[in-house]
């Protein structure tokens, strides 16, 4: 690779040089790569806010979210009005348990884009972390109202409902989402998951199996159903369904990972 971008006379062709090898292995699931291609890039270009989003999702998809954090912090701080860089700095503040900063982010874009489904989703999830969950709901029946189509607002309106302990309010609003799109992995997710909480291990896996038959080269659909069978005592099939994940994420470090601790839990040591 060095020796390829030795041969680009200007800056501006290594930076493009550098930026295509990374789409190219972002696109193959050669993360690592990736990352070292984009800090090349960022070199030449340090000003690039558009770099600092493409290494902070490269880091994501290897599961460093400190990191990319980092680099979605850099990107708002060059370019303050990046939604996107906003958003999923905002999402990851939230899984880290930094509600306040979550709630600053989307508050930041709807200054901006008022109806904004996305910023409206994660200002919501913010104000239920917070305790808030009245507020919460109101803003995402008001989106729903607005959107009735949009599935990510139903999604997370039933997440709401469910914290509100309201099951069959939030069974309705996911199958809301599957007479909509009849695949979405999200809403079969949940609804297994309010299955088994209700005791519905059956129904369960037929909401998995039938998310896995709609997306047959989903990492995501198998890695759920990985972690049911698991869960459910039937590690052969659990085995089999991390495998399936090994291949599909391309033998992603968290994937092996993944099936190294299923294999070392069942006693094979050596093979883990």
């Amino acid at each position: 690779l060095l020796t390829a971008a030795a041969g680009c006379s200007s800056p501006a062709q290594r930076e493009a040089h550098w930026r295509a090898e990374a789409r190219a292995d972002m696109r193959s699931g050669r993360y690592a790569a990736a990352v070292i291609e984009l800090r090349n890039a960022l070199r030449i270009a340090p000003q690039s806010a558009a770099l600092h989003v493409r290494l902070a999702r490269a880091y994501a998809h290897q599961q460093q979210f400190g990191l990319a954090l980092g680099e979605y912090r850099q990107a708002i701080r060059l370019r303050p009005a990046d939604a996107v860089a906003r958003l999923a700095a905002g999402r990851i503040e939230l899984a880290a348990g930094q509600t306040a900063a979550a709630q600053a982010e989307a508050q930041a874009v709807l200054a901006q884009h008022p109806s904004d489904g996305n910023a409206t989703i994660l200002l919501a999830a913010a104000l239920a972390r917070q305790g808030k969950a009245p507020e919460a709901r109101k803003l995402l029946r008001a989106l729903v109202a607005r959107q009735p189509r949009f599935q990510p607002g139903l999604l997370a309106l039933g997440a709401v409902e469910l914290a509100g302990g309201d099951p069959e309010g939030a069974r309705a609003t996911w199958n809301q989402v599957l007479a909509i799109n009849s695949g979405s992995l999200a809403a079969r997710r949940e609804l297994a998951g309010l299955d088994l909480a209700e005791h519905h291990p059956g129904a369960a896996e037929r909401e998995l199996l039938t998310a896995v038959q709609a997306h047959p080269r989903s990492a995501a659909a198998r890695g759920t159903l990985a972690m049911f069978y698991a869960e459910q005592h039937h590690p052969r099939r659990a085995e089999a369904a991390l495998r399936a994940v090994v291949r599909l994420d391309h033998g992603a470090p968290a994937a092996r990972f993944a099936l190294a601790r299923f294999l070392a839990s069942q006693g094979h040591a050596q093979q883990a």
